[in-house]
């Protein structure tokens, strides 16, 4: 039987999974998963206000909660009206996971390798999204890339290249010396398939 791993994931990264389009992720430390294993997604999110005094513990074990807890999850709400769940934004590491999204990943490969040596396939893996534009000759597509939820209109976050896409995306994310792009740092690999829950 799988092994279930709660993987924390920012907001660009959900929404590279839930496009289809983020098949792999890139961490610093060794992961406690191995392939065959199945992930489910940490990720920031909110319920009502009423309940932002409340443990998620405390939400989960109410017999009152048991069931009815709505919840939005930050990637969620890009474009989106209010809702009712209007409360504080909560980091994944404290999501439950019964309160997590139903849709798993399966692991199907974790490797070492130095950050810099990723392909032009593994950069479109992590989620970066192909877009086409026609600027100046209609019958001759420009094709750029952007980061998972970029809004169309950004030309600052628009590249040529999608290895150049992911070392600012890896920038935004790894700030610290060490870590940056600049620093080659040795990365884990984790290649995934989504399944579900």
């Amino acid at each position: 039987m799988a092994t279930e791993h709660r993987i924390l994931m920012c907001r660009r990264s959900v929404l590279g999974v839930l496009s289809g389009r983020k098949t792999e992720t890139r961490r610093l430390k060794e992961p406690p998963w191995q392939p065959g294993d199945l992930l489910w997604m940490g990720e920031a999110w909110r319920t009502m206000d009423d309940w932002d005094t409340l443990s998620p513990r405390e939400m989960l074990c109410d017999a009152e909660y048991a069931g009815m807890l709505p919840i939005r999850y930050e990637a969620d709400e890009i474009g989106q009206r209010p809702s009712l769940c209007d409360g504080r934004t909560r980091p994944g590491m404290f999501l439950p996971k019964a309160l997590a999204r139903p849709l798993r990943l399966k692991v199907l490969d974790v490797h070492s390798e130095q950050l810099q040596s990723i392909s032009e396939a593994s950069a479109l893996a992590e989620g970066l999204e192909p877009r086409e534009e026609y600027w100046s000759n209609p019958s001759n597509p420009c094709v750029y890339y952007v980061l998972p939820g970029e809004p169309r209109a950004n030309p600052k976050a628009t590249y040529s290249y999608p290895i150049d896409a992911y070392r600012a995306w890896w920038g935004e994310l790894r700030p610290k010396p060490g870590q940056r792009w600049e620093d080659n740092p040795r990365v884990w690999v984790t290649q995934w398939e989504i399944v579900n829950g």
